[in-house]
């Protein structure tokens, strides 16, 4: 369904819209997850680690997808230690903005400093793996309400399907976030994976600072 969408609204139409397809997609996330939303994905970034350590590629997930091709071997220690288990919320309505399809980064970035919706309650960035229903597992970005501590996952990339997946992820103020950015070689881009290879080693002693520092 997302291969052929151009849009979150396609999805929203194909799935949300069609209930027999929804029904398929929630038999799909129970299969995967039967402990729903009270697993954590912890055990798989385990089991992926410890894959990477043996010399082991990962394998690909649904034929020919890739498995976190993109995340920094490094990043694994990581979430495995400080990321934080987050519950979907799910979304009644298609939001009145339509997020950048693909574009998980820049949307939570805007959503954070409220750029996307006048008016939304402050949240904070969050950046780690997703792994639902329809969606393999991925780096990827979302936010959370700041200050609550119930953990709860305001995916507005992927507002359709968002109840469907698990996360896990390490939250940023969006102070902490500019200091993560100061130390990357693309500061003009304020839409970078920050757990990508690629801009990973630049970030990863400030990040571990910005962690260790947090009462768990």
């Amino acid at each position: 369904m997302e291969g052929k969408a151009k849009c979150a609204r396609d999805v929203w139409i194909g799935i949300r819209e069609d209930k027999k397809t929804e029904g398929i997609c929630e038999h799909r996330f129970r299969e995967i997850f039967p402990h729903g939303h009270r697993q954590s994905l912890r055990p798989f970034l385990i089991a992926c680690q410890d894959r990477l350590h043996r010399g082991k590629a990962l394998p690909p997930y649904w034929k020919s997808s890739p498995v976190l091709t993109e995340m920094h071997p490094r990043a694994y220690e990581l979430l495995i230690r400080y990321g934080r288990n987050y519950t979907p919320m799910k979304w009644e309505r298609p939001p009145e903005i339509e997020p950048e399809f693909g574009q998980c980064y820049g949307n939570s970035f805007g959503l954070m400093g409220g750029l996307h919706h006048a008016g939304y309650p402050r949240t904070v960035y969050v950046e780690g793996v997703v792994f639902g229903a329809i969606s393999y597992p991925m780096l990827h970005a979302w936010n959370a309400l700041k200050g609550r501590k119930d953990r709860v996952a305001v995916d507005f990339t992927h507002y359709p399907t968002a109840h469907l997946a698990r996360y896990i992820g390490i939250p940023l103020t969006q102070a902490e976030y500019a200091r993560l950015l100061a130390n990357t070689i693309r500061k003009d881009n304020w839409t970078i994976g920050l757990l990508h290879r690629r801009h990973f080693p630049a970030i990863e002693n400030e990040l571990y600072r910005i962690v260790r520092a947090r009462k768990l």
